[in-house]
């Protein structure tokens, strides 16, 4: 139940992270968000690490479990990075459910590769029904954007961030299988951080830490903590609830930023993405009930 509990609770704060980005860091490059939520993460996760006594494990830390959670690292960087720069071009209760759909692949893979075949026509129709949620989402969203100049951008990066995310939840969720939950957030957002300095060398591109504007910049930061919340508390779910329950849960936070979107920025929402976010969600609540 406490990991349960940890997964919806890191679905708030990814939620109140993408919210923060959104609202009030709209003319930050998507780039300078990345390599400074990433400068704020490691820190904290550092401190969050020293604090539960989490080196304490690394002594019986395997190394296979270090590599896993090193590829999955690099594909963190990458998730954020693709993320940050859709949500530049698009509306944030369009882009984020595209980047979270990966969850069908997740179920799928809890249910054949790590054998959570507990209900397993209920996991599966779950999935079909996240599935074709995902595909009305999509023609709802490309008919939304039709014949605005450059304005499905926006899903091409949604999409690439969507896949390096799911490369990030099978390797964690491999790695963490002996691996501290809190050491494993730690070398993720290291390994992370390595790869955001390795794309955003350049003078042109290091100019923009200079112009971008600072209290935007701190907003970013504060985001940068909300996300460290985010992946700490779902780590540890991960580490120990099924992943075909965790995944779920932490996606929770798409309907959470559609319905604030909705109510409170004043976004339209056309029918056929109404019904895909229903189906969206309806899927993942039926798996995260079962599991």
């Amino acid at each position: 139940m406490t990991a349960l509990l940890a997964a919806f609770f890191s679905a708030v704060f990814a939620a109140a992270s993408t919210l923060l980005i959104k609202c009030f860091a709209s003319r930050t490059d998507s780039t300078v968000v990345t390599a400074v939520q990433t400068f704020v993460m490691l820190p904290f996760s550092v401190l969050v690490c020293i604090f539960a006594g989490s080196f304490r494990t690394l002594p019986s830390t395997d190394l296979r479990s270090i590599l896993f959670m090193t590829v999955s690292g690099v594909a963190t960087g990458l998730t954020w990075l693709f993320y940050f720069r859709a949500l530049k071009e698009g509306d944030a209760d369009k882009v984020m459910p595209i980047e979270k759909a990966n969850i069908f692949l997740a179920i799928l893979i809890a249910v054949f590769f790590f054998h959570e075949t507990r209900f397993f026509a209920v996991k599966m129709t779950g999935a079909a029904i996240v599935f074709l949620g995902l595909v009305f989402l999509l023609i709802g969203s490309l008919k939304a954007s039709k014949g605005s100049a450059g304005s499905c951008r926006w899903l091409k990066y949604a999409l690439l961030s969507s896949f390096f995310a799911g490369v990030n939840t099978i390797f964690s969720k491999l790695a963490l299988a002996g691996m501290d939950s809190n050491f494993g957030t730690m070398l993720n957002t290291a390994v992370a951080l390595i790869i955001v300095l390795l794309l955003i060398t350049g003078e042109k591109k290091l100019t923009l830490f200079r112009t971008s504007p600072k209290k935007e910049i701190l907003v970013v930061a504060a985001s940068g903590v909300s996300t460290a919340l985010n992946w700490l508390l779902y780590y540890y779910a991960v580490k120990y609830a099924p992943m075909s329950a965790a995944v779920p849960l932490n996606k929770l936070s798409v309907p959470m930023v559609i319905l604030f979107s909705r109510y409170m920025l004043g976004s339209r929402i056309r029918k056929d993405q109404g019904v895909g976010l229903a189906g969206i969600v309806a899927g993942m609540m039926m798996v995260a009930v079962v599991a």
